[in-house]
């Protein structure tokens, strides 16, 4: 039992802790990389900045906890309960999480690139401006979250739940969303380039607000609608490069300048060598 127990900046790589009790402990800044935590009860930890990669974190209950800036590198979390925890920036990426609950989560720039969320309950999440670059989130339910100017980029959402989810300005290209329910979801300037959009629940008027190239599961009419505004706005990002054989006159695009203004060049007088007088020896008067 390590009820409210102090093991900040703690050291327990590689022990075992399966089923024990950490409710409200002091987990800050702990080492914990390939320890055993499964069905424990983790509820109310402060576990900011701790190390909890390669952990088994299965069935955990971790409610309402402080994961801020943790780090879950290809830790194991089969149906952990993180509902209402803090995992702003964190650090989630490989993490193989199925039936994962994130219920009213906070979630904001963490990294949950290549991680296995499927069948996830991420209903309520806050997760702004977050990575899930190629992680799987089929089956999931993510309805009402905030995924303003997220990451998706190759994700797969098949058949996921994305009711009155808000996808604002989110980067979709590559992503699947093959069969997934956007009824009410809001996209305004969300980049579906080369994504998926086959037998999505998705309404005229939401596509008149994502950008759309090369899209699948769209009309033929509208797949690649918006490539030449993507193309120009990628250009402004990415300018050709200077052509270093030109001058740079012709480079920078202005007459050449004159000289730097400023104070007039020193230049000394010149020099002039010393000439005394001829010796005159002294003669008092007589």
């Amino acid at each position: 039992n390590l009820f409210q127990a102090n093991l900040q900046r703690a050291n327990i790589t590689s022990s075992k802790f399966n089923q024990s009790n950490f409710q409200r402990a002091n987990l800050g800044n702990v080492r914990a990389s390939l320890t055993i935590f499964d069905s424990s009860n983790m509820q109310e930890v402060d576990g900011s900045q701790g190390i909890f990669s390669d952990a088994l974190l299965n069935g955990v209950n971790a409610s309402k906890s402080n994961f801020r800036v943790a780090s879950f590198n290809n830790a194991h979390m089969t149906a952990a309960n993180f509902s209402e925890s803090n995992l702003s920036e964190a650090d989630l990426q490989n993490v193989m999480a199925s039936k994962i609950n994130l219920t009213n989560a906070k979630a904001d720039f963490a990294n949950f690139s290549r991680a296995n969320l499927n069948q996830g309950v991420l209903v309520g999440l806050n997760a702004q401006s977050a990575m899930f670059i190629d992680t799987r989130l089929e089956f999931a339910d993510l309805n009402g979250a905030n995924l303003t100017d997220v990451f998706l980029k190759s994700a797969n959402l098949f058949k996921a739940n994305l009711k009155n989810a808000k996808l604002d300005h989110a980067d979709c290209r590559h992503a699947t969303f093959t069969a997934t329910d956007l009824t009410g979801a809001t996209m305004i300037g969300a980049d579906f380039s080369d994504a998926d959009l086959f037998q999505a629940k998705i309404s005229p008027q939401q596509l008149d607000r994502i950008l759309l190239c090369n899209t699948m599961g769209v009309s033929e009419k509208i797949k690649n609608r918006d490539c030449a505004r993507i193309k120009k706005f990628e250009a402004t990002l990415n300018p050709a490069p200077i052509d270093t054989k030109k001058p740079a006159t012709e480079i920078i695009n202005h007459e050449p300048m004159g000289e730097a203004e400023g104070p007039a060049p020193y230049h000394p007088a010149p020099y002039t060598p010393y000439h005394p007088e001829p010796y005159t020896p002294y003669h008092p008067p007589v």
